[in-house]
């Protein structure tokens, strides 16, 4: 009677701005899985399920994003056919260096 996991899928619109979400996409948008519930295989059923149920909609890929400090995603997402497509880059600048002279 516990909610342990979920995951989300949503239907990803063609869009002229966004070059890496081909045609007939899902996005794995959401996934989580309660620290204590971990390693009992929840999260791959979810998964297994929902791809089923894209698949069955219609969809011809599923495309998922996860920071790469993120080791359990980084292990988990391949184990299913995710594969690394583009990564992003992002610096930090210490809002105090405006007051450098």
């Amino acid at each position: 009677d516990e909610l342990l996991g979920t995951l989300g899928f949503t239907n990803q619109e063609e869009s002229d701005t966004d070059l890496l979400a081909p045609p007939q996409a899902a996005d794995l948008s959401l996934a989580a899985t309660k620290p204590q519930a971990r390693g009992r295989g929840i999260s791959t059923y979810l998964t297994w399920h929902g791809l089923k149920e894209a698949q069955g909609d219609g969809f011809e890929i599923c495309y998922t994003n996860w920071i790469s400090p993120n080791f359990l995603a980084a292990r988990h997402w391949p184990k299913f056919g995710f594969k690394n497509v583009a990564y992003r880059l992002a610096k930090r600048i210490d809002p105090m260096i405006s007051w450098a002279k």
